[in-house]
């Protein structure tokens, strides 16, 4: 057996996830701008659902697409090999019973959170920018197709469910068949993207200046009421820029394959701590995502991130506590 006997179910089951990808993205576009001229979100959870499941088929149909083994669970042993390895079948092997049962989805595919991973790994440029507004969509997803949205789901909620799926389908479109043409296809989308980017901003300067105006009742900096001190894989301490107090960054530690010196990239395991959210407790600036702490200054790049040299402790004790110490 030289050839590939299940490209052909391969390029099948891409092109049949993407098609209904299509299908919630219209729905959930439709809907979404539908509410936003009227200025109204009633019907956010159908919404947000219909979105969020487009993102895991549009993610799944790109992902089989690139190899078919990476998009199910697990698979039998016939089936690894018929990906991996076909050379090595014998010419009477029966194939077909196999292309029938990938077809008829005998076997669970991977959830939409280990999507997004794919997508990270495919597009790390993306993870930045994208990461705390697919994370939202997650669990807002979770909570729209299996139980009841929040009521105090409000316009920036849904909008950036809305952003986190226009944009990954908006970097996925030239990779697509049927989502190709996206622009033409949601002629709306252009200008929603632009315009969430400039609220985003107008929302972090409203932030800073609600912060500020209670910076002015704190003690001087450097005398807060509080030290932190941080022990933490998910935490970093860094400086409030209005305040200039000790506060907290929110994130992930993550173990990288390599590591950067200056210029210079080594081929060495590393570890590094990725912010995602940023609290002050003294005056109480709050920022989410990569784009609001950036625009209010945080340098999201510091050396202090880099935890390369607590990687044993990490391997052996990934759990350790945050302790907060009254003066």
């Amino acid at each position: 057996m030289k050839d590939k006997p299940l490209g052909r179910v391969q390029k099948q089951l891409a092109n049949a996830l993407e098609r209904a990808a299509l299908g919630y993205l219209d729905l959930g576009a439709k809907n979404f701008f539908a509410e936003r001229k009227q200025s109204s979100y009633a019907g956010n959870q159908a919404t947000i659902g219909n979105l969020a499941i487009a993102v895991e088929l549009v993610l799944k149909s790109y992902i089989a697409r690139k190899n078919l083994l990476l998009l199910f669970k697990s698979l039998p042993i016939e089936i690894r090999v018929l990906i991996t390895n076909p050379e090595s079948l014998p010419e009477s092997f029966n194939w077909r019973a196999f292309e029938i049962e990938l077809k008829s989805a005998s076997y669970p595919t991977i959830g939409l959170d280990e999507c997004i991973s794919f997508f990270y790994l495919f597009f790390p440029e993306q993870k930045q920018a994208l990461k705390t507004h697919l994370k939202y969509l997650s669990k807002s997803r979770n909570a729209s197709v299996h139980s009841i949205s929040p009521a105090f789901q409000q316009e920036y909620e849904v909008n950036r469910v809305a952003y986190a799926a226009l944009s990954v389908s908006a970097v996925l479109k030239d990779d697509l068949i049927f989502v190709g043409n996206f622009d033409k296809r949601f002629p709306d989308s252009v200008s929603f993207l632009q315009e969430f980017q400039e609220k985003l901003i107008e929302k972090v300067h409203k932030a800073i200046a609600t912060a500020k105006e209670k910076a002015k009742r704190l003690p001087a900096k450097g005398q807060a009421t509080r030290q932190v001190s941080i022990e933490y894989w998910e935490q970093e301490v860094t400086e409030c820029p209005v305040c200039g107090n000790l506060a907290i960054l929110n994130g992930t530690t993550e173990k990288l394959t390599w590591i950067s010196r200056g210029d210079e990239e080594i081929n060495e395991p590393g570890l590094w701590f990725e912010p995602e959210s940023f609290i002050c407790s003294e005056c109480g600036l709050s920022l989410d995502g990569y784009d609001e702490m950036k625009l209010a200054g945080i340098d999201l790049e510091s050396s202090d991130f880099d935890r390369t040299d607590n990687l044993d402790d990490f391997e052996t004790d990934p759990y350790l506590s945050v302790s907060y110490f009254d003066k």
